[in-house]
């Protein structure tokens, strides 16, 4: 079985998602979900991947609706009638191809529903007989759907933006809906020129130099710039710096103020300062649990260090694209680089251990010394995070490996060292203990 990430199932074409296996994972689809919204991104490996998904889907007596070159975001306004949505390619790799599986209000597959999924690809299928095959059909109105609601949603926007969408399926959607907010745009890697993608995918700082050099050429513009999909935001101020995620989450909670707020408990001290007057919901580190969470507590938003955001308003899919235009919003009516300037310094530090031993045992011995800490807020979704008077540290035991990391934030180095320390010696102490 290609490895399963959440809800996304991933491998290359010559390897782990092979044509064969692709078709499997057709066939399981189909035998669970009876009609399939499907999208892809513009790269060859996810043309080749949706055919040979929908043969497997029709094969199991599954209908298949096409959504064509679809960002992420678009897809749950169009999904009226099917049950689950696929959506092919990967949004930040070109080494690898995925299939990211969410339900049809753009929540990804839960734990149980991958679980599912997992046992269908190891079972033995028996097809329907040839006259039950299902059928593959166009389905459209998701972009023009999706422009309309966001519209509603950000309002209008009066900002030059500069837009980098890799060339991928992003471009179908997010340019048009700059210009339908009222925005000045100017394009970068914003047509469908068969080059997908036009950068590598993943929107981080050293894969943007053209959108920083194109923002400091043009007085008074911000940079906006996407993944693939649609699903991830990078956002430059006014002289063209990068806004590191958490810098990016920062400023728009400040500027949302949501009443109730998913948070990865990773979440920096900026981003909590911005969210005095907010109940936060701490979430597992990554952007899964997100829409999971917004939609089961029924929250204001959600987002996290990466550039993930999920706007319920809208959908519970993760949404670069509505985040990108509620950032040019606020770029709008303020000056991104002066609140940048006006978020409180902080100093992050990360260190890791090995562990080798019984991790229930270890896992026993970190809750006990921790609890013996004088704290503002103890969570223990995922590990440990612990918020004391000026800062925070978290304890994570890996599930994928032998480690036990540790993240420290303190509003000054010492205070960071500091708690850096105390974290240290709780794991090593529980270490000891137990003579790992």
């Amino acid at each position: 079985m290609a490895p399963t990430t959440s809800s996304e199932i991933r491998g290359t074409t010559e390897g782990r998602l092979s044509p064969e296996f692709i078709i499997n994972v057709g066939k399981t689809i189909g035998m669970q979900y009876k009609t399939v919204l499907i999208s892809r991104n513009l790269r060859r490996s996810s043309t080749m991947a949706f055919y040979a998904v929908c043969a497997g889907i029709t094969a199991a007596g599954g209908d298949v609706r096409d959504a064509g070159r679809m960002a992420s975001p678009a897809m749950p306004f169009c999904s009226k009638g099917s049950e689950c949505c696929i959506m092919i390619g990967s949004p930040d790799r070109t080494d690898i191809n995925s299939m990211f599986l969410s339900n049809i209000d753009g929540s990804l597959f839960t734990d149980s529903q991958m679980k599912a999924v997992g046992s269908g690809l190891d079972t033995e299928k028996e097809l329907p007989p040839y006259s039950r095959v299902g059928r593959i059909r166009k389905v459209t109105g998701g972009l023009e759907n999706y422009r309309s609601r966001v519209t509603e949603y950000v309002g209008n926007v009066d900002c030059h933006v500069v837009m980098d969408c890799a060339s991928d399926c992003t471009c179908f959607v997010a340019p048009h809906l700059m210009a339908d907010l009222g925005a000045d745009l100017t394009s970068i890697n914003c047509h469908p020129d068969g080059r997908s993608p036009g950068r590598m995918p993943a929107p981080e700082e050293q894969n943007l130099k053209n959108l920083s050099r194109s923002v400091k050429s043009s007085p008074g513009s911000i940079g906006i710039a996407f993944n693939s999909n649609g699903t991830r935001l990078a956002v430059f101020d006014e002289e063209g710096n990068y806004l590191d995620g958490g810098t990016t989450l920062a400023i728009l909670m400040a500027h949302m103020n949501p009443g109730k707020v998913a948070l990865p408990v990773d979440a920096s001290l900026s981003v909590t300062d911005a969210l005095q007057s907010s109940e936060i919901i701490w979430t597992r580190k990554g952007h899964r649990s997100l829409g999971e969470a917004v939609k089961a507590k029924g929250l204001d938003m959600g987002g996290n260090m990466n550039g993930y955001f999920v706007f319920p308003n809208v959908s519970y899919s993760l949404d670069g694209i509505t985040a990108g235009a509620l950032m040019a919003k606020i770029a709008g009516e303020t000056n991104l680089t002066q609140l940048v300037s006006d978020l409180a310094p902080s100093f992050r530090s990360d260190f890791s251990v090995p562990c080798h031993g019984d991790k229930e045992e270890i896992s026993k011995s970190i809750h006990d010394k921790v609890s013996t800490l004088e704290y503002d807020n103890l969570s223990e979704v995922d590990g440990w995070r612990v918020d004391m008077e000026s800062g925070w540290f978290l304890i994570t035991l890996s599930e994928k490996d032998e480690t036990v990391y540790i993240t420290a934030e303190g509003r000054d180095k010492m205070y960071s060292a500091s708690i850096m320390g105390i974290a240290t010696d709780i794991v090593k102490s529980s270490m000891k203990k137990l003579n790992v």
